[in-house]
């Protein structure tokens, strides 16, 4: 109902968004527009991967390090022109390639899926994914720990040791 009322008030909020059968919702590849709220107004330009990101070279040179950050909001800069972005700002301090993978409102299932169906085809070197504590809300709506760890065991079969998860499950 919030967003129903901020839309209503004149914000602009889904520029660029569109459902996504698979991972819930995405941004449009080659899409131009903007965030209006009544805080800020920023512009939203998304690549031929629907990333708000520059284009990402397909065959990364084997000196070059790419890294791929997967996250929600705060990944994708909720608030702020991509240049003043973390990530920008960190690749340009660090001379190493870094693709900005998030969307908002994810959680860490649908950063698994994304990494599993999408990230890993860009070769990254490093992959970082961001959490907070909306993670834990978005998480049980798209899925909760079931998926989740599914999820996990798909993308790293070889890993033995993992963070325990809270609540333990007693299955």
């Amino acid at each position: 109902i919030w967003g129903l009322f901020r839309e209503l008030s004149g914000e602009n909020l889904r520029d660029c968004q569109v459902r996504d059968p698979q991972l819930h919702h995405r941004l449009k590849a080659n899409c131009e527009g903007g965030i209006k709220t009544k805080d800020y107004t920023i512009s939203l330009k998304t690549n031929s991967l629907g990333l708000r990101d520059e284009e990402v070279i397909d065959n990364k040179p084997n000196d070059f390090f790419r890294v791929l950050v997967i996250g929600d909001s705060f990944a994708e800069g909720w608030g702020v022109e991509e240049k003043d972005r973390f990530d920008s700002v960190a690749e340009r301090i660090l001379d190493v390639q870094i693709i900005n993978a998030g969307i908002r409102s994810y959680s860490p299932i649908l950063e698994l899926e994304y990494l599993r169906n999408f990230g890993v085809k860009l070769n990254p070197d490093l992959a970082i994914m961001l959490f907070d504590v909306s993670d834990l809300h978005d998480d049980y709506y798209y899925g909760g720990w079931e998926k989740h760890n599914a999820l996990k065991d798909i993308l790293f079969p070889e890993k033995g040791e993992y963070v325990e998860t809270w609540p333990q499950d007693t299955r």
